[in-house]
């Protein structure tokens, strides 16, 4: 079994080529730029770690009511779980849009990220591609070994894990709920906590 530090080393390069292609896709809010090339793309990602995924759309009247500049561009959900039937659930959650470019790039283009002295600069490679790219290996069955703790009588039970990837900030991170976007933010949460049966986690399940 491998520890946390050898799994990293090992995956090292995998992790960036998939960070630097979520990157490539330039999903730009406003108005809300190739967002189901991105949701397609991390969903094959989920599926090829094990995961069992969910897609949710938008209704498309709901978006042109709530945010009408941003009318014609579809909004995405897209939820990925591990379940192991246990009685708790390990929740990561992560947003795929950034925000419009604006100044000058001092490392080429924004959408074409490099490596530099060992950081990456791309559009969204900090913000919240890179969590994104971080939180998805965490989700799938684990053959890494857990850090030593104190010796303990208490056995490690088994959770159930799910990493949800949204469309927007205000549903990753709970922002001003008088915005457009959280409000709309909200209906896309009480839809999918019905269609899911699971529990509203920072405005989105």
């Amino acid at each position: 079994m491998q520890s946390l530090s050898e799994h990293i080393e090992q995956h090292q390069s995998d992790a960036i080529v998939f960070l630097q292609s979520l990157v490539r896709i330039a999903t730009v809010n406003p108005p809300g730029e190739r967002y189901a090339e991105c949701v397609g793309a991390l969903d094959a990602r989920l599926q090829s770690l094990g995961l069992k995924t969910q897609v949710v759309r938008v209704p498309d009247e709901v978006v042109a009511k709530t945010l009408p500049d941003s009318a014609g561009h579809a909004r995405y959900n897209l939820i990925g779980r591990w379940d192991v039937g246990a009685r708790k659930t390990l929740h990561f959650n992560a947003h795929y849009d950034v925000v419009p470019v604006s100044g000058e790039w001092k490392h080429g283009s924004p959408f074409n990220p490099v490596v530099a002295d060992g950081w990456i600069y791309g559009r969204g490679s900090g913000d919240m591609k890179g969590s994104m790219r971080r939180c998805a290996p965490r989700c799938k069955p684990s053959k890494i070994a857990a850090p030593r703790r104190k010796s303990t009588s208490r056995s490690r039970s088994p959770v159930t894990k799910r990493l949800a990837a949204s469309w927007a900030r205000a549903i990753s991170c709970g922002t001003d709920s008088s915005s457009p976007t959280s409000r709309l933010s909200a209906r896309v949460a009480a839809r999918t906590t019905s269609a899911t049966g699971t529990t509203a986690c920072c405005g989105f399940a």
